[in-house]
Order: C-alpha cells, then sequence, then structure tokens
C-alpha cells in the first residue's frame, strides 16, 4: 500500500498562529492605543516593523531552513511566536510593541518558508498546488479570527488576553507541528545542491518576481487595511462594511482554494493566470474610485476573488522554477511581500488622509498594473534561463 502524503492542515495552523500577532495589533489597535497612549501614527510603525523585518531577514533565513528543513524551522518559529504573544500581553509602552512586532516579523518569516519547503519537499508535484492555496488561506484565516477577536475577547476581557490566547494557539499549533510533520534525512534536506552548483541556483528571474510581489501585495493588502474605513467614506454603514469585509475574505480563501485544485491538474508555470488576476485586482481598485455605496459593495467579489488571491499561484510557480531551492527562491520573492506589505499601508493612507480615498484607490490600481507588467518580465526571464528538455 504506497504511503499517504503528509497532512498540510498542521502547517496551515502554523502559519495562522506566526501571522496571527501582527493582525491582532492591527484589529485591536484602538483599543490598545488607548490603554497604552500612543497614536495613529505609532500604531502604523509598530505594525511596519512586523513586515520590515520580515522583508530584511526572509532572504538569508531561506538558505537556513533549505539546510534545517521544515520541521525544524517550523517548530523554532512557532516557539518564538509563543514568547512574542505572551510578551506583547504584557507590554506597558508602545515601543515594547514595536520591538516584539520586530521579533514576530522574523518568525513569520521563518514559518512562511517552511512551510514552502514542507509544501515543496514533502507533498507530491499533483498535490502541490492545493499545498500552496491552503497555507496562502491560512492567511486571511488568521485576519478573519483576529476580527473576531474584538467583540469576543477584548471587549469582554480586554485586549491582553486576546494575546495570551494568540499564545495558547501557538503553543497547540507547535505540539501539533512536532507530532504531525515528519522531519526529512538530512541527505533529502541538502538536495538543494552545494552553493554555485547549477541545479542549486536561484534563477535571476527571481528578482523581476520579488518586484511583482511587491508591487502586488503593496496593492492588494490595501483591502485588508483600508477596505473598511473607504466602504464607510463612500457612505457604506459600518456594519454592512464589515460584513461585507468577511463574506470577501471568504471569497478569497475558496478561489485560492479552487485555483490551487486545477493548479495541480497544469504542468510548468502559472505565470501568465497569476498575471491576469493581479491586473483584474487594478481594475477593481479603479472601480473603487467610484465613490458610491453600491460601487463599494459591487466591486467585492472581483477585489478579492482576484486580487487578493494570486499569492498560491505565484508561490507554486517560483518553487516549480527552483525545486532544489526552494526556501532560497521563495525567500527572494517574498523579500518583495514583506515590503509590499510594510510600505502599501503607510503609504496608502498617507495618501487616502492628505487627499482622498479616490486619489488612494489610483495609486492601488498603478501598483497592481505595474505588477502585472513586472510578473510577465519574469515569466520572460524565467523561461529564458530554464533548462532545455532533454533529447528524446
Amino acid at each position: 500500500m504506497r504511503p499517504q502524503p503528509p497532512a498540510i492542515a498542521p502547517v496551515a495552523a502554523a502559519i495562522v498562529a506566526s501571522i496571527l500577532p501582527v493582525f491582532l495589533l492591527g484589529s485591536l489597535s484602538f483599543r490598545i492605543r488607548g490603554d497604552l497612549g500612543y497614536g495613529e501614527a505609532e500604531a502604523g510603525l509598530v505594525l511596519a516593523a512586523f513586515f520590515a523585518v520580515s522583508a530584511a531577514v526572509s532572504a538569508g533565513l531561506g538558505r537556513w531552513v533549505d539546510s534545517v528543513g521544515s520541521r525544524r524551522a517550523l517548530v523554532a518559529a512557532l516557539s518564538g511566536t509563543v514568547v512574542v504573544q505572551l510578551a506583547i500581553a504584557t507590554a506597558q509602552h508602545v515601543v515594547a510593541l514595536a520591538v516584539m512586532a520586530a521579533a514576530g516579523g522574523v518568525f513569520n518569516a521563518t514559518a512562511q518558508l517552511g512551510a514552502n519547503v514542507f509544501i515543496a519537499r514533502q507533498m507530491p508535484p499533483h498535490r502541490q498546488g492545493i499545498g500552496f492555496a491552503v497555507k496562502q488561506s491560512a492567511m486571511p484565516g488568521a485576519s478573519l479570527l483576529a476580527g473576531v477577536a474584538l467583540p469576543a475577547v477584548a471587549l469582554p476581557l480586554g485586549w491582553r488576553w486576546a494575546f495570551v490566547l494568540g499564545a495558547g494557539a501557538a503553543l497547540a499549533a507547535l505540539a501539533v507541528t512536532w507530532r504531525r510533520v515528519p522531519e526529512l534525512p538530512r541527505d533529502d534536506r541538502a538536495a538543494g545542491g552545494a552553493e554555485g552548483d547549477d541545479e542549486g541556483r536561484v534563477p535571476a528571474g527571481l528578482v523581476p518576481m520579488a518586484v511583482a510581489a511587491a508591487l502586488a501585495t503593496a496593492a492588494a493588502i490595501t483591502l485588508g487595511g483600508f477596505f473598511v474605513e473607504s466602504a464607510i467614506d463612500a457612505g457604506v454603514s459600518a456594519g454592512t462594511a464589515g460584513v461585507v469585509f468577511s463574506v470577501g475574505s471568504i471569497i478569497s480563501i475558496v478561489v485560492r482554494l479552487g485555483v490551487g485544485a486545477i493548479a495541480d491538474r497544469r504542468r510548468g508555470d502559472l505565470l501568465e493566470v497569476v498575471a491576469v488576476m493581479v491586473g483584474l485586482g487594478a481594475l477593481t481598485s479603479l472601480w473603487f474610485t467610484w465613490r458610491t455605496p453600491a460601487a463599494q459593495l459591487i466591486g467585492v467579489p472581483l477585489a478579492f476573488g482576484a486580487g487578493w488571491a494570486w499569492p498560491g499561484l505565484f508561490n507554486l510557480s517560483v518553487v516549480r522554477a527552483a525545486p532544489e531551492v526552494p526556501g532560497r527562491a521563495t525567500g527572494v520573492t517574498q523579500t518583495g511581500n514583506y515590503v509590499g506589505g510594510a510600505s502599501g499601508p503607510l503609504l496608502f493612507g498617507w495618501i487616502a488622509e492628505t487627499w482622498s480615498y479616490t486619489a488612494a484607490w489610483w495609486l492601488a490600481a498603478v501598483l497592481g498594473a505595474l505588477a502585472c507588467g513586472a510578473v510577465l518580465v519574469g515569466r520572460a526571464m524565467l523561461r529564458r534561463e530554464a533548462p532545455a528538455p532533454a533529447p528524446s
């Protein structure tokens, strides 16, 4: 009887637990700011610290994760996340929050890369599409949990208890990871080849792909950070905007899973599909410049279904382009994700406050269009670098 491939569920739980701190810091910001006494600018810097540090360490961590394997990387990331969550729960000053957010960025980057290596090395090729879809769906899932934490935990018990529960969730994910994620033999972990070997080389085409990831993430993350406020500004009630945002997150998860399942039936890169999805996201950003309540609601399915659902296919294509070094390859491109995650909200928020949400959505549309072009450039470079097929 052929052995079954390891389940992706423990890895998805690890991703949820490792990125949950930043979503909690965002969703509970107004309660935390009221308690610790700092303003919106400092709140933005706290969130930016998480993604900025993730960007700074991602490429370097990729080589380490390729070496030690996914299990050790996930265990290290979750152990650190437990400490970070408890430290935030006891913080008394915004500086402590920023320091812990920065530390959380390190552990988040480690968990993301550990998950990528797990999917690339321990899941069969015909299941990697759904593997990356589940992994990327864990992030909007974490945002939903963070949203629920406000009425369910922070309001009746206080915001600190939300982080205590977050530490408990990370500890539970750590226990499941320890038991359910197998350790690969060292020979398999070292399959990437020595530095400088052709089979261990990171393709140069991943550089424009990292740029594309930065631009596309900067455009897409505005949905998570600003859709509700933008919709309210356009005349949608706060309650309706919140419900629509939750529906949009669910749409994003469903589309990610659907395209991941389809991707498993296709060989090679799927970057042309990624380019189309990012381009549709850019068009939806233009739609949101129409500042009527109906326009905001009508644009949600396409915005979340295309503009927020491309990362799984993107990562799958990156791993297929460099299958021997999945940690190093995705470490390069995820640097772009984190740069976009750190800069996008700051830039969008500044333009919305200085000018208008219309101007801010125009910015998101331009970023999305540029990202679409960068994906196509990277795809062309990767195709030129791909080894020629062996003669039959």
